[in-house]
């Protein structure tokens, strides 16, 4: 990826004119033949599943996006023998194309719906997906891949029910829910079911500078993506500090707070999400989760004493 500060993709992302789309306006069907009878009954199950389960106001591009959708079979030969990729399917927006393994298990199709009902293309070629942007003339802007990859898995596990199979994400899972736990579920969802970036990025920014979000949406995109990425230690602990820090920025707001135990509850069971060691790419990574809590701690207590002060 060409180097780019967090300050040119924060700017970028605030920029109105890079969102503007063409919109399909109140369409609520949904044809019911996509070629293989499977293909469409899963289809169809999906389509019962999401509209049953969702508002509205999350299921515009879902609606816009469905009744053009294409469906293709690949084994993806070309990925295994030149990158040693196992891919289980893909979605590309830009053709609103599904293209799935054949030799994979129904769990992937889900998945490449939700990335379905999530994304758009701006007219200024951009792909615009989940928390994501992503280019399609270039990687320049390119951010948030990985956090919405994890967060399309926490949806297909949740409203269909394929936890039971393999993720390739489970981190990018695990980070995602911690995010959920801040932003909240209903907001969360919807910044994902809109493709809206930048809501997520204000939502965040209540408790973070916003360069720090940004920052943080690509050390899980550097510890996706970049296969021989030279720091993920300090990646993975970036990440932590980044998810304690917006947690207690939230949930204590006032001095009293400190002392509150059923806020002290809360944090604790936030906390023990974080495990000390990660298992990633046959490595472990040790982070030392004790440490960050009680610095970003003392940094909360800090500045409520001074709230207190003024």
């Amino acid at each position: 990826m060409e180097n780019i500060s967090g300050n040119d993709i924060y700017n970028f992302i605030i920029n109105d004119e890079f969102f503007s789309r063409n919109k399909d306006e109140n369409v609520t069907l949904v044809r019911s033949s996509f070629g293989s009878k499977k293909i469409s009954q899963q289809i169809g199950t999906f389509a019962d599943v999401l509209t049953s389960s969702l508002s509205h106001n999350k299921l515009n591009l879902f609606y816009e996006n469905i009744n053009r959708l294409n469906i293709t079979h690949s084994y993806f030969l070309k990925d295994y023998l030149l990158h040693n990729q196992y891919i289980a399917g893909e979605y590309l927006p830009s053709s609103n194309t599904i293209k799935i393994n054949k030799s994979k298990s129904d769990g992937t199709i889900f998945h490449e719906l939700l990335h379905m009902s999530s994304s758009y293309c701006s007219n200024n070629d951009m792909i615009h997906s989940g928390f994501s942007i992503k280019s399609l003339t270039n990687n320049l802007y390119n951010i948030g891949i990985g956090l919405t990859e994890g967060y399309t898995e926490v949806l297909r596990d949740r409203y269909f029910h394929s936890d039971n199979e393999r993720t390739f994400y489970e981190w990018q899972q695990t980070f995602s829910l911690l995010t959920e736990c801040i932003v909240g579920k209903d907001k969360m969802e919807n910044f994902y079911f809109n493709a809206d970036l930048k809501g997520f990025l204000n939502e965040l920014s209540k408790y973070n500078d916003p360069i720090d979000v940004i920052n943080f949406l690509k050390a899980v995109d550097d510890v996706t993506y970049i296969k021989k990425y030279p720091d993920k230690n300090n990646a993975f602990k970036y990440i932590y500090r980044f998810l304690i820090h917006s947690f207690l920025s939230k949930e204590f707001i006032n001095p009293s707070d400190l002392i509150n135990p059923d806020l002290n509850h809360i944090s604790s069971v936030f906390f023990s999400a974080f495990p000390s060691d990660i298992y990633f790419d046959n490595k472990i990574y040790q982070v030392n989760v004790k440490s960050i809590i009680d610095e970003e701690y003392q940094i909360i207590k800090s500045k409520l004493k001074s709230k207190k002060l003024n």
